[in-house]
């Protein structure tokens, strides 16, 4: 018999659609519904995984929270960046409310202030756009979207261990000039080769209109062996698609000199969960 509790469990505070809705890249296995989907607030467990350090590396604690307050997403591993980039800034309306508190120096006065920053002003850069991009090419049709959760971190995980290794070689005393350049230059093959499969993982498929290849190694072979300008039509598009969700900076007037003023927003995931008064 269901415990009378049950009705006092955390309740749906927003009804959504992801910036992907109308892309079709997810099935049931990511995604239980399309439209309308329910966002609650965090629980306790949700706050206490944010503020571990090594779950928030891996993106683990990223993953459990979109679960957790969006339960009808299955796998938010396979959710687009941009999806759950949308996702946290909606999690913390639900949680919070609506505003955030940032800090900004005044240009003029050099003065630090705190400001509060419309969350759902950052909402609407994600709304009505279209993600997903497709590339004619020799009467093919490449489908560029953006990188999945798991591939974003994946790289940037990689990413960091390869600038500590750099890190320490340069800092390495038992190692000659030469060693280090030897190290180095392998250091900056693995980079070159990690930046080409950045580039081609926002390649989702390959038509001609009656076969379609979705193979990573595949689409990257045939990209490998295409004219060069393919390359930079793909790079090209890719910027395309983060051009539209560029976050605008948000405008302020210092409390002290009443300078008006634009600073730049970059969400820091490691503090964006934490309540301010």
């Amino acid at each position: 018999m269901p415990s009378f509790l049950d009705q006092f469990k955390r309740q749906p505070r927003l009804f959504i659609s992801l910036p992907t809705k109308d892309s079709n890249l997810y099935d049931e296995s990511v995604l239980q519904i399309q439209d309308q989907i329910p966002v609650t607030g965090m629980n306790t467990m949700d706050e206490l995984l944010l503020k571990t350090p090594d779950a928030l590396f891996s993106g683990e604690a990223t993953e459990r929270l979109i679960r957790s307050c969006v339960p009808s997403i299955q796998d938010a591993w396979q959710l687009t960046t941009i999806d759950v980039d949308y996702l946290l800034v909606v999690i913390r309306i639900a949680t919070y409310g609506e505003t955030l508190q940032i800090n900004a120096n005044c240009p003029k006065c050099k003065e630090e202030s705190a400001y509060d920053l419309d969350l759902h002003r950052y909402i609407e850069v994600y709304e009505n756009k279209n993600p997903v991009e497709i590339l004619r090419y020799n009467g093919l049709l490449l489908t560029i979207a953006p990188l999945t959760y798991r591939k974003s971190t994946d790289i940037a995980r990689r990413t960091y261990i390869n600038q500590k290794t750099i890190q320490n070689i340069n800092d390495n005393l038992n190692l000659s000039e030469d060693q280090k350049d030897l190290q180095k230059q392998k250091m900056v093959e693995d980079i070159l080769l990690m930046n080409v499969e950045t580039i081609m993982s926002h390649v989702r498929s390959i038509t001609d209109g009656e076969n379609i290849e979705t193979n990573f190694d595949e689409i990257l072979k045939f990209v490998n062996n295409a004219d060069r300008d393919l390359y930079q039509q793909i790079t090209d598009t890719i910027d395309k698609i983060n051009q539209k969700y560029e976050i605008p900076p948000m405008q302020c007037r210092c409390i002290e000199c009443n300078t008006d003023f634009k600073t730049a927003i970059n969400f820091d995931y490691s503090d964006f969960f934490v309540a301010r008064s």
